[in-house]
């Protein structure tokens, strides 16, 4: 690879802002593939890339496979970084002997975001802190479920300040309180419209 795009750049941004922080364990963090799906999809809806789309792909939640709208532009883009050094990736299994990816930038790519613009890191901070304290968002992915016949009601993604937000657990799923009016940001990633058409059999050209 040449030298990276812009929205390769930007991708690799992302990437790099969250797996820099050092964890818990004194190691540095992996970020995996859904919740950079689901930023990736934010960023399109909020104008930062210029060449990325999103459409209706499957992905694995709750050991589930459901519909998600992902970026097939973005997963070319991360092989691509991959291949130069710049991401390295980790494939995973959860205790539903899913298989899953998580990604963590390498030393290198803090060399080569040197050439991002100012204004896409403005304008990609815009949309990864929180708007009132300036914290790294986090995203949480969970199941809305009716408290009352445990049934699922619907998938929900979340970016929500770790700061300015509590998590706490409810029999119909996560609840998010927002402390200071701010923090939260709901984002429609599982909410694929459907769209009603009818077919009809054709022949080109005709039977005879």
């Amino acid at each position: 690879m040449g030298s990276p795009s812009l929205d390769q750049l930007r991708l690799l941004y992302i990437v790099n802002r969250f797996t820099h922080a050092i964890g818990d364990n004194g190691k540095r963090r992996w970020m995996k593939d859904l919740p950079l799906s689901v930023l990736v999809y934010h960023g399109i809806h909020s104008g930062i890339f210029s060449d990325y789309d999103w459409a209706p792909s499957l992905v694995e939640f709750h050991g589930v496979k459901m519909y998600g709208k992902v970026s097939q532009e973005a997963h070319a883009d991360l092989k691509k970084l991959q291949a130069a050094q710049l991401l390295e990736k980790l494939h995973l299994s959860t205790c539903l002997y899913d298989s899953i990816r998580a990604y963590r930038a390498t030393p290198d790519a803090a060399r080569v975001l040197e050439s991002l613009p100012d204004e896409s890191r403005v304008a990609l901070d815009a949309v990864l802190e929180c708007s009132h304290c300036s914290s790294l968002q986090e995203v949480l992915a969970y199941v809305e479920r009716d408290h009352q016949h445990w049934s699922p009601v619907r998938n929900s993604t979340v970016s929500y300040c770790p700061t300015c937000c509590t998590v706490r657990r409810a029999a119909e799923g996560p609840v998010i309180d927002v402390v200071n009016g701010a923090g939260r940001i709901d984002i429609d990633f599982f909410d694929i419209a459907e769209i009603v058409y009818r077919t009809r059999p054709t022949s080109p050209g005709g039977f005879g």
